[in-house]
């Protein structure tokens, strides 16, 4: 799945711009006091909770791809959540994947789960920070190690509208870094021909082996959170390169929903 953390709450302004400022102001005072005090619990699903997602890739070359699944709550238990996911327009069988119930994803990682993604932490409030951070060796033949580290921040409450209808959504920001280094060509031997009054020679060179510098960028995401709904409505990720160009947007966002609105936890 992108904006810079803000510090201050988004109010709406339309009361201020009509008649009788005096009055009102103080009203305004107090929702923006009301809003900053508000604790969002952590949500309790129910078997048979789904939503529909329409996720949208953006590439720098222009190209565009969009799908729409839908993820539904198989089961939830302890400290965990299992939730299937299928494309709509696909006949093959549902993915499951287990979750925490903050919506994060684990996987293995030098031989230990480790947290790779945590977009809520609850309870949530404004101005709450996390972070989280892991080291991966030899995620592929070239990279050495991949350093990751993700920054979260809860930013405020946002009227926003996706295309299942407008909400308000609290507003979490993560701005991130990733860090490369590289590991070292291989030494290799080259055979080179040459011709002499004698006729022709081979000599063999070999080459030193080259480590190329480390490399590093951004990672930026957005997620709008809704309680009713039980998760993020609208989710934004962008990836930026080591000259700082982007690299990719997604934009995955709410379409319609089915939730057990008795089980959900408000705000």
């Amino acid at each position: 799945m992108q904006t810079h953390a803000g510090k201050t709450i988004r109010i709406r302004k339309a009361l201020m711009m009509l008649g009788g400022t005096l009055v009102l102001a103080p009203c305004a005072a107090l929702m923006a006091s009301q809003a900053s005090a508000q604790s969002v619990e952590q949500p309790a699903f129910k078997e048979g909770d789904s939503w529909t997602m329409h996720l949208k890739n953006q590439f720098p070359n222009g190209e565009t791809r969009e799908r729409s699944f839908v993820s539904a709550l198989v089961r939830s238990g302890g400290d965990s959540i299992l939730v299937s996911t299928k494309p709509v327009d696909s006949s093959l069988p549902p993915k499951e994947m287990l979750m925490g119930l903050d919506r994060s994803q684990a996987r293995s990682i030098n031989g230990h789960m480790q947290v790779v993604n945590k977009p809520l932490s609850f309870p949530m409030k404004i101005g709450k920070t996390w972070t989280v951070s892991y080291d991966e060796d030899h995620p592929n033949p070239t990279v050495k190690q991949r350093h990751t580290q993700m920054q979260y921040k809860v930013i405020g409450w946002e009227d926003i509208t996706v295309p299942a209808g407008k909400f308000q959504a609290l507003k979490i920001e993560t701005d991130g870094t990733w860090y490369l280094e590289f590991q070292p060509t291989p030494a290799a031997a080259a055979a080179i021909a040459k011709a002499d009054q004698n006729g022709s020679s081979v000599t063999m060179q070999s080459q030193k082996p080259i480590t190329r510098d480390p490399a590093t960028g951004r990672i930026y995401r957005a997620y709008w959170y809704v309680p009713s709904v039980k998760r993020t409505v609208k989710i934004i990720e962008e990836q930026y390169n080591s000259g700082g160009g982007l690299s990719s947007r997604d934009t995955l966002e709410l379409e319609s929903y089915k939730v057990d609105t008795q089980a959900a936890a408000g705000n």
